[in-house]
């Protein structure tokens, strides 16, 4: 990956209740995605997005990060009780000798890469 530069934040402080809002700069978002709401989703979405101090886009793109990163490191990852991480541990270091089945499999697969 090649080194990128810097992040920027251009930050804000509200003349009204003091509040500063921090935002990336110079980040160019090109794609588009668009959906299809009801009008009660989109006035929720328009709240949350006023609350939050945000735009709706700004919102909505936040927001369907937050939720796709939980997705992909739930999806990912897996959580072990102490006891079963011990066992998982000593396993691979005590792995067992191969069978002739595993050898033979082992064989085949060098074959094919070999000769792909």
């Amino acid at each position: 990956m090649p080194n990128s530069p810097p992040t920027k934040f251009v930050c804000t402080i509200s003349v009204h209740d003091g509040i500063m809002i921090c935002k990336e700069e110079g980040i160019m978002k090109q794609d588009r995605i668009e959906i299809r709401t009801s009008t009660s989703e989109r006035k929720q979405f328009e709240e949350a997005a006023f609350l939050s101090r945000m735009n709706l886009s700004e919102f909505m793109r936040r927001s369907a990060l937050d939720k796709s990163t939980e997705i992909i490191h739930k999806s990912t990852s897996i959580m072990l009780s102490n006891e079963d991480r011990d066992a998982f541990l000593n396993a691979l270091e005590n792995l067992p000798e191969p069978t002739k089945k595993m050898k033979q499999a082992l064989k085949h697969h060098k074959r094919l890469i070999d000769n792909g």
